[in-house]
């Protein structure tokens, strides 16, 4: 009589345990219910026991944890960085800095093996961590961008049918009604009918457009990510050319808006990666004293408004999702 499913994740469980069991003591420490990352009913499966173990790094020891699901041998077992000292590639702080290992290999499960299961999982785990803190895999950032980007935010998306070039431009913002697939607002170029015509054909109509500008960077946008205005704005004063970088300053300048938003692209291998960013800041129009002192309200220079005047303002990060005909003609061609 061959065993049942529940049969074969329980023996696999215990050989896992009593295998861990039989090394020297702290090489595999048995972590108590509390420990256990990932057991609430948000990840599926949810993970029923784990170890804290170590790696080798450059001479020292790295923590990390490894976790058997309810579907083990089924499933791969989970890795976690212990304390990691900065966003590396492929880890989730919102899950306790879960180690993405699945995506890297091609998985055959081989469940009569449990054991060995574990260990080629810590094995996958320790060669991203490592290869994350000598900044190998940098590249993977730019790959997964939007992923990254948006960790621990509330998301906010954008259609745009904005192509990507080699020079700054004034774009519209377009909010419309109803949603398509739960987004609703366009993106598009500044130009009378465009965004309009486009949003009549699928049957929807703007309600609300709002001002902002699209920057082409140079340099790709990589951990640690900006959290403030002046943190975003030193980021594309590095990344922009001169010209470009003139004409963002311009754009912060001449608009009255409290919120101005921007979407920016840069190249990953053979694609345009796009990535969103609303400034913030205090209303400028009718305010009872001034904002910055030496500067009428009207006045003040991009600069100082960006690093100064409002630079400890939180940003809002955003995801655009590309539909301009570029990106159309990369994914079906002719």
């Amino acid at each position: 009589m061959q065993p049942d499913i529940t049969q074969i994740k329980a023996s696999a469980v215990k050989t896992v345990k009593d295998h861990f069991a039989s090394h020297p003591e702290g090489c595999f420490r048995l972590l108590e219910e509390f420990e256990i990352p990932d057991q609430g009913k948000l990840v599926n499966p949810p993970n029923i026991i784990g170890w804290e173990t170590q790696i080798a790094y450059e001479g020292s020891w790295i923590n990390i944890i490894v976790t058997l699901t309810s579907h083990f041998p089924f499933r791969l077992p989970r890795v976690y960085f212990v304390n990691p000292p900065r966003q590396i590639p492929h880890m989730t702080p919102s899950r306790g800095n879960h180690i993405c290992i699945a995506e890297r290999y091609s998985t055959f499960l081989d469940i009569s093996y449990p054991s060995k299961l574990v260990f080629e999982s810590i094995d996958r785990g320790a060669k991203i961590i490592v290869d994350g803190l000598d900044r190998i895999n940098e590249d993977q950032f730019d790959f997964e961008f939007q992923r990254y980007w948006l960790l621990g935010m509330s998301e906010e998306r954008y259609l745009s049918v904005i192509s990507p070039g080699l020079n700054a431009q004034l774009v519209c913002f377009n909010t419309f009604t109803p949603p398509l697939a739960g987004i609703s607002v366009l993106v598009s170029e500044d130009l009378p009918g465009k965004a309009t015509t486009w949003l009549k054909n699928l049957k929807r109509k703007i309600t609300n457009v709002t001002k902002g500008i699209y920057l082409p960077t140079t340099t790709p946008l990589r951990p640690p990510f900006p959290q403030k205005n002046h943190q975003a704005y030193k980021y594309f004063k590095a990344a922009l050319s001169t010209k470009n970088f003139d004409e963002f300053n311009r754009f912060i300048s001449s608009t009255w808006q409290r919120n101005l938003p921007v979407i920016f692209s840069f190249k990953s291998e053979s694609q345009e990666v796009y990535g969103g960013i609303i400034l913030k800041r205090q209303k400028l129009a009718g305010a009872n004293k001034s904002i910055c002192k030496g500067f009428r309200n009207s006045k003040i220079p991009a600069k100082i408004q960006m690093l100064f005047c409002f630079g400890s303002y939180d940003i809002q990060k955003t995801n655009v999702c590309r539909i301009d005909s570029d990106r159309i003609q990369s994914r079906v061609g002719n």
